[in-house]
């Protein structure tokens, strides 16, 4: 199997996970909507007056073994995602994104931030949907000691780095401020040349908030 049969194979794994998690999301609020028909207060759509926080956490633990110190140590890793886009239209909306790293070794005695990223993004919602919301979201971001892994297992180097994304993501609107999504797509990254080294598929699954002014 050459290397593009195994990146074909490993997006089209990680595209899959992400059907079954959209599915799964359907199942789960289903009881949600029918209970939902006869609520007094109705959705607002989307318009001009709409800004929209998007929040996400990953959590990470695991143990690893220290020769220098012949002893079993953990480490926590901590990545916290926020988002924030003001409507222009029913449609397109213009934000930024920005993340954190975070790690912990043992209990509390380290602790530190790994990498850190900011930057502006662009989304796209095709419907005028109300209680699903379906959209196409773009970006940059340029961060400290960014690391993708890519499909081969290649190292990126420390430092200023740049990455640009592309996401398609779902939205489940349970109350006029409050909703969770769920988000798929590629990731690029380049070193401070801006030459490509590394790429991945990522995942992101979180909460939003609806503001409306």
């Amino acid at each position: 199997m050459n290397m593009t049969q195994k990146l074909h194979s490993l997006y089209s794994k990680l595209l899959g996970i992400a059907g079954l998690v959209i599915f799964g999301l359907v199942i789960i609020t289903s009881p949600l909507k029918a209970q939902q028909s006869s609520e007094k207060e109705q959705l607002e759509p989307l318009r001009s007056d709409v800004g929209i926080v998007g929040l996400s956490a990953n959590l990470h633990w695991h143990n690893y073994y220290s020769p220098l110190e012949d002893e079993m140590n953990s480490n926590t890793d901590l990545k916290l995602q926020f988002q924030n886009i003001r409507m222009l239209s029913r449609h397109v909306g213009i934000g930024y994104k920005a993340f954190a790293n975070m790690h912990i070794t043992g209990f509390f005695e380290d602790f530190g931030i790994g990498a850190g990223a900011l930057g502006p993004m662009l989304r796209y919602y095709p419907f005028e949907s109300v209680r699903w919301q379906p959209y196409l979201q773009g970006g940059a971001l340029i961060g400290l000691n960014l690391a993708l892994s890519d499909p081969l297992g290649a190292n990126t180097d420390e430092g200023v780095r740049f990455r640009t994304f592309l996401r398609a993501g779902l939205t489940y609107k349970v109350s006029n401020n409050f909703g969770i999504f769920l988000e798929a797509g590629p990731t690029w990254e380049y070193d401070t040349g801006l030459s490509l080294d590394a790429h991945a598929l990522q995942v992101d699954f979180g909460i939003q908030l609806f503001l409306f002014n």
